[in-house]
């Protein structure tokens, strides 16, 4: 079953063969729950669901995901969706715009190249092998210690301050593919600088740039190169492959505690619930939103390893106004 929250149709039809509600009954109450502070416990409250055993496996859920691409979208019809570090390692025209500019990875070793100059991303807790800069460490003691533990120099030291963000854009993050899930067109198209360059370029530039002190125009470029070109892609995923939606609270235990009453199965803590009470309650809390046209701006995380076949996914361009 296709849950789209872009479309208040897809929402209204399949909230009535998900819960057996008919429009006359589902329509109004979503109206009024929304006026409550709680909507989802009033609607609840009046129309009580057991939420661990309406099964939400086969909900696919409706995902739109902004991107740009200087070579028509080629590349990616070739690879499909790729996680940044994957992108930084194949054949790609971010690698090759990279390339062309003095700047390469290697990831195994956890270094930057730059113009062949290293920049080697060690971690937090990390001592550096040698100075970035050539000269002994200035940040051993200060006026508070004569030894500084590794975090003190890790905010202290300009270049260990330097490469946090992207140290962590690289090792850190599981470069999951964000989406959103719900959202007016401006929510959509308008979030962050997708639409105009992939914000890792930015972390890159702003780094380069202060490690250097030079002004790399990496933003810039890409941007000419795209022409004013961008594009939405959309597809479907499965309820059960993002994060957090049908395993994880997102909202606090005592919130959960006042549902556990309706469901088949006693439950005494969220340890013990199963997807579909964390599913129901979250498609209930984002679609009686949307059937009342208060539209919530909700994002997902699709979990690593999902497969999302390319003829599946339906591309669309636009022209920056």
């Amino acid at each position: 079953m296709k849950v789209n929250f872009f479309d208040k149709g897809s929402v209204i039809r399949a909230f009535s063969e998900l819960y057996g509600m008919n429009e006359g009954e589902l329509i109004p109450l979503s109206y009024e729950a929304n006026l409550e502070d709680d909507p989802t416990h009033y609607f609840l409250e009046h129309y009580p669901i057991q939420l661990d055993m309406i099964d939400i496996s086969d909900i696919e859920l409706h995902c739109k995901h902004i991107t740009t691409s200087f070579d028509r979208m080629e590349s990616f019809k070739k690879y499909g969706f790729l996680t940044l570090n994957k992108t930084l390692s194949q054949e790609t025209p971010l690698k090759k715009f990279l390339s062309d500019r003095g700047i390469s990875f290697d990831l195994g070793e956890r270094k930057i190249i730059y113009n062949g100059k290293i920049i080697h991303l060690i971690e937090g807790d990390q001592e550096c092998k040698e100075c970035f800069y050539g000269k002994e460490c200035q940040y051993l003691k200060s006026i508070f210690s004569e030894e500084e533990p590794l975090g003190y120099r890790d905010f202290a030291c300009p270049y260990r301050d330097s490469i946090k963000i992207i140290r962590s854009k690289l090792f850190h993050d599981k470069g999951e593919i964000e989406v959103h899930l719900s959202g007016s067109f401006k929510d959509v198209h308008d979030y962050s600088e997708v639409k105009y360059n992939p914000e890792f370029l930015v972390t890159l530039e702003n780094m380069i740039n202060k490690l250097f002190d030079e002004k790399v125009r990496l933003v810039r470029d890409w941007r000419n190169l795209t022409g004013g070109k961008y594009y939405c892609l959309e597809f479907d995923v499965n309820i059960e492959d993002f994060e957090y939606i049908t395993s994880s609270p997102q909202n606090d235990w005592f919130w959960y505690n006042q549902f556990f009453d309706i469901c088949a199965n006693n439950y005494y803590t969220l340890e013990e619930v199963n997807k579909n009470f964390y599913g129901n309650l979250y498609l209930l809390g984002v679609g009686i939103r949307i059937i009342c046209d208060d539209i919530p701006v909700k994002y997902g995380q699709i979990k690593n390893g999902v497969e999302i076949p390319i003829q599946n996914v339906d591309i669309v361009e636009y022209s920056i106004k």
